[in-house]
């Protein structure tokens, strides 16, 4: 008689299978640039045979592009996704790119390069060499990543787009970071933020996260010390529940509070900016996602 039961390893294999299978019916080819055609009607511009490409291989209604790389650092995919990032910021409208960097170093490289009419970096290159310091576990990976010809191409083009919209807010570009590794980093700019517009929750902060204090700021050091510490597996908890606290109690005065112009915002530097608070939340993020990532990666070793 006949089994009707397959083993534990058939079923991943068939689960695996139809995976790979269901996904594939998603993947669209990237297609061959087309071949010159016959002149355009006269006073009408035909697109270049690289934003047909685009046009075609990116749904009209399309308000989030996800662009992937099979490897970091390599000349041809940073050329490709700068073109693509040109195009949807030029073609679409798209205002806000997000990169595979950390929180800290791009939104200074927004707020004082980019978005910034008088910034004290006279190019992308001096941008880029003060403000990305990376998260130290790849080594130099900073180096290869972020700091090379191609960023640099896309970081300048970016703020030569946005002068040419009078770095007008509703208009510029912003480039962001989605990395969480910087626990010191973000720790610095919760605590800067606070201490500027509610200097009594930056006290109340700084006591419920006395724990990051210590560890000569070293995110490793950190991790180490505290895995294996009693009580240490409340900490995610207590990040989160402060992160909730913060978004439920305190996100809605602080958006009340904004600058109600640019005009105001340069004029008065006291005033709370969209991007202060914007920075004030993500970096809340960052510290309840880092601390986890630093300990898995220990765990792995």
């Amino acid at each position: 008689m006949a089994s009707l039961s397959t083993s534990t390893e058939e079923k991943g294999e068939n689960e695996d299978e139809g995976l790979v299978e269901s996904l594939s019916r998603l993947v669209v080819p990237f297609p061959c640039p087309p071949q010159p055609s016959a002149a355009p009607a006269s006073g009408v511009q035909a697109p270049s045979p690289q934003e047909d490409v685009f046009n075609r291989m990116i749904p009209k209604e399309a308000e989030v592009v996800l662009l992937g790389e099979s490897t970091h650092g390599s000349h041809e995919f940073y050329t490709l996704r700068r073109e693509v990032i040109q195009h949807l910021i030029r073609q679409r409208g798209f205002r806000a790119v997000l990169l595979e960097a950390e929180w800290p170093d791009l939104f200074a490289i927004t707020t004082h390069y980019l978005t910034c009419p008088n910034s004290v970096y006279p190019n992308a290159v001096a941008a880029l060499a003060h403000c990305i310091q990376g998260h130290g576990r790849s080594g130099n990976a900073s180096q290869y990543m972020w700091q090379n010809a191609e960023m640099v191409e896309l970081l300048e083009w970016i703020r030569n787009y946005n002068a040419s919209q009078n770095f007008s807010p509703d208009k510029m570009v912003h480039v962001f970071g989605m990395d969480c590794q910087q626990i010191y980093q973000s720790l610095h700019a919760v605590y800067m933020i606070l201490a500027e517009f509610d200097l009594k929750l930056c006290h109340q902060i700084k006591s419920r996260l006395s724990f990051f204090h210590g560890y000569h700021e070293n995110e490793k050091a950190y991790a180490r010390q505290t895995m294996a510490g009693i009580g240490s597996e409340q900490i995610p908890t207590i990040l989160q529940n402060l992160l909730a606290e913060f978004q439920w109690n305190h996100l809605e005065r602080f958006q009340m509070q904004l600058s109600s112009s640019k005009e105001d915002h340069d004029n008065n530097n006291s005033r709370l900016g969209s991007l202060d608070v914007l920075n004030l939340e993500q970096n809340l993020e960052v510290l309840v996602n880092a601390g986890r990532l630093e300990k898995n990666a220990l765990e792995g070793c």
